[in-house]
């Protein structure tokens, strides 16, 4: 419901603004040599309480956060290349209620960066313009798991993961230069990760590949939402 909020909102304000502001005809996309700056944001939050037949028995806490900037380039009119930074945090909770309450409490921050190619291949009218987008990334997540009263089941992980992944978007240009991005974030993606237990003295290895369908049927749960400025 937040990002459905945050997406109407951000609409009518760019399309008053861009009302107020152009006073005659404006051509609205890229062209070869343009450049653009880029950032897309993705959070979400909720809170869920555990029942059975004698009450209550527990709260759940979740929230998460993630900020990718990019910057690129256009080699020809439909296709871009650059750079992004890949910067997230998380934050989830367990309380079981009792005397005393036992929290159990997991804390994820990443930061990394990476290489994308965009490509526009299809335009819905003058101000519509949709995209796939192919990008490869390296980051570092730091992980922490924590249970109030029994230190024996804390972590503390450490996760250097490559990752390579297609996106799909949409733009809506408020104006010549500022547009609304919407995006599918990792509908087919590969990782491979290395992780380290601090902790324990442990490390593991995985690879993978996943196709992120549940994004077209649960559109408002999975996409990013951020704002793109042609220089």
């Amino acid at each position: 419901m937040k990002k459905i909020l945050v997406a109407v909102v951000t609409v009518f304000t760019f399309t008053f603004v861009s009302a107020q502001e152009e006073t005659q005809p404006q051509e609205f996309g890229f062209l070869q040599k343009d450049i653009f700056v880029e950032g897309n944001i993705g959070f979400s939050g909720s809170k869920n309480t555990d029942s059975d037949v004698t009450g209550d028995i527990g709260e759940r806490k979740y929230n998460t956060f993630n900020f990718t900037p990019k910057v690129g380039y256009f080699v020809t009119d439909e296709l871009a290349v650059g750079i992004r930074l890949n910067l997230g945090n998380s934050k989830s909770e367990y309380t079981q209620f009792g005397s005393p309450n036992v929290v159990n409490e997991t804390k994820v921050n990443s930061y990394g960066g990476g290489l994308f190619a965009r490509y526009y291949f299809l335009e819905l009218g003058k101000r519509f313009k949709t995209y796939s987008e192919l990008g490869v990334s390296y980051s570092s997540i730091k992980s922490e798991i924590s249970e109030s009263g029994n230190p024996i089941l804390n972590s503390d992980r450490e996760i250097k993961s490559f990752n390579a992944g297609l996106d799909l978007g949409i733009q809506y240009f408020v104006t010549s230069r500022m547009a609304i991005n919407f995006a599918l974030s990792n509908v087919l993606n590969f990782n491979s990760s290395t992780s380290k237990e601090k902790i324990a003295q442990t490390e593991s290895k995985s690879t993978g590949f996943y196709s992120n369908l549940n994004s077209f049927t649960n559109f408002f749960d999975t996409p990013t939402f951020g704002l793109t400025y042609k220089l």
